[in-house]
């Protein structure tokens, strides 16, 4: 009974495992990766740009439009109210651009302290 438990269980983590996508959407080997921007600045006071598999930047577009951010394949705004930029790794590469009123108060800090590789750069005067 014990093994048939086992068995079961191992089925199970393997469909979910299948079901998720297997792993296809590492940024090693094929494909020619991928770019996308999610404009939450309505929202947030923010915009994301993403570069990774076009697997991975296919699930960020499909969360930037859960969060009722608009999603295209143009950079952030440099527009008067752009406060700065946050570059970081975070499984694909980001660029994090934040703008005056961001629900965020201090990109700064958060840039650089939650990535090890964050590197933030203020908006040009």
């Amino acid at each position: 009974m014990t093994r048939l438990r086992s068995l079961v269980l191992v089925g199970v983590a393997v469909l979910a495992f299948a079901a998720c996508g297997g792993g296809d959407d590492d940024d090693s080997g094929g494909g020619t990766g991928g770019y996308g921007t999610c404009d939450l600045r309505a929202e947030l006071g923010s915009c994301i740009e993403a570069t990774g598999s076009p697997r991975s930047i296919a699930d960020q577009k499909a969360g930037c439009l859960e969060h009722s951010g608009l999603w295209s394949t143009q950079p952030c705004p440099s527009t008067p109210e752009l406060v700065g930029c946050c570059d970081y790794t975070f499984g694909n590469r980001f660029r994090e651009c934040f703008y005056a009123g961001a629900k965020n108060t201090d990109p700064v800090s958060y840039c650089t302290t939650s990535f090890d590789d964050g590197v933030w750069t203020p908006a040009a005067p």
